[in-house]
């Protein structure tokens, strides 16, 4: 406001006085204004955060920090497992149902109910393993497995194991069989280690 009017009451010129509050009063609505654009930004950059937080969190660390509860898979081949996250690899997971344990590749997931946003686990606990390292390993020890591909099971033994596939010799149809790991709902032991 201008000083232009004076403001004199009895003889006393209050034009100083009322200039000075008319200054408090705007330094107290400028701060006012600059707190709430404070806020406002502060809370964009919260939410911009816990975007950029969330965008780092891999599906593994979501599984790691899903160790112990109970979920329910659909997997590749509309398969559908209740049970219990166990351990977890680089590229792959066992999950335990009716007492069994079940190899996945971690790319047969489809969808998760029951895990939880807080399900984070962002501590490297994962064994380095890749899939095809443990593959290769059950294939040298001979161990008997079950293949499950959609609607399709094959039992037999990890032959040789490539980038993205592997072949097994089925046991019923007494043939080799390349599998491409992709299409791979679940692994389940059949014979002992």
């Amino acid at each position: 406001m201008s000083n232009d009017i004076k403001y004199e009451f009895c003889g006393v010129d209050f034009s100083v006085k009322i200039a000075a509050v008319e200054l408090e009063m705007l330094i107290a609505e400028l701060e006012s204004r600059y707190r709430s654009a404070r806020r406002a930004e502060d809370e964009g950059l919260r939410g911009e955060l816990a975007q950029a937080h969330l965008a780092q969190i891999s599906l593994l660390d979501r599984l790691r920090g899903a160790y112990g509860k109970s979920l329910v898979l659909n997997l590749a081949g509309d398969a559908v497992v209740n049970g219990t996250m166990s351990l977890v690899g680089d590229d792959w997971f066992v999950f335990l149902s009716e007492g069994k344990s079940f190899l996945i590749p971690l790319g047969a997931i489809k969808g998760i109910l029951g895990l939880a946003r807080e399900d984070v686990d962002l501590v490297p606990r994962a064994t380095p393993l890749r899939l095809n390292h443990l593959l290769r390993e059950l294939s040298e020890r001979e161990v008997r497995m079950r293949f499950r591909l959609g609607d399709t099971t094959w039992n037999g033994r990890v032959l040789s194991v490539g980038k993205d596939w592997f072949e097994i010799l089925e046991e019923s149809l007494k043939k080799k069989i390349l599998i491409n790991r992709e299409a791979v709902s679940f692994m389940s032991l059949v014979g002992a280690i």
